[in-house]
């Protein structure tokens, strides 16, 4: 082992040692359901975390994701799954990351 994750594409049915790669903004541009895809999707070896409304990527919690349901999938599904803030096309990539990071971690904290 050489501590290296090999993703491919969902569209691709990797085969080991590779392993399947969602990207949840393109889910959600294709107008798939991103909480199904990730519950469905076997072999699961990262999840790029970016959201998209409107035809647009965005930041993470700026669009249509539900940052708290996607957590619980991939936490029961997928729960080795390497997790990649994805900024890249967005204007000003860094406050899109920490945006992005900052999301993420209140999906975590209880409402109560």
């Amino acid at each position: 082992e050489l501590g290296v994750t090999l993703t491919a594409p969902l569209a691709a049915d990797p085969r080991l040692p590779f392993t399947a790669s969602i990207d949840l903004a393109e889910v959600i541009l294709s107008d798939a359901d991103p909480l199904k895809v990730l519950a469905e999707t076997s072999n699961l070896g990262a999840v790029r975390l970016t959201d998209a409304a409107r035809g647009a990527r965005l930041p993470l919690g700026s669009g249509e994701l539900d940052l708290v349901g996607a957590r619980a999938v991939i936490a029961t599904a997928a729960p080795a799954a390497e997790l990649v803030i994805d900024a890249r096309d967005l204007p000003d990539a860094r406050a899109a990351a920490e945006r992005s990071i900052t999301a993420w971690t209140d999906a975590s904290r209880s409402p109560f």
